[in-house]
């Protein structure tokens, strides 16, 4: 009898130290779910601003060809692509991070 209430025990310390770890393998999985949501939210309004700013840009060089200055926004639109590609890029680690917290979400 003693033996197996030492065995209970030591189950049920298993048990608890089991259930606390999934615990916080799931917290963590919800927060990096929710880092990854606000990352992809970050990035998607940087590549809506970086749209709306190369129009912009755009739109001021048929201007002043109309008026026949030779005006060149080339920084510019080099600068935005820069911006373009490493949102993208962001992003794209963003969604496998996302993809990796569900999964370990529906694990637990």
């Amino acid at each position: 009898p003693v033996l197996s209430t030492k065995l209970t025990a030591g189950l049920r310390e298993n048990i608890a130290a089991w259930r606390e770890s999934q615990a916080a393998v799931k917290a963590r999985a919800q927060a990096d779910a929710e880092i990854a949501r606000k990352t992809l939210d970050s990035t998607t309004a940087i590549l809506k601003q970086n749209d709306a700013e190369f129009g912009h840009y755009r739109q001021m060089e048929r201007t002043a060809k109309q008026y026949g200055m030779n005006i060149s926004y080339q920084d510019e639109f080099t600068r935005l692509i820069r911006q373009e590609t490493e949102q993208t890029n962001l992003a794209s680690q963003a969604k496998l991070k996302l993809a990796a917290a569900n999964r370990q979400l529906s694990i637990s």
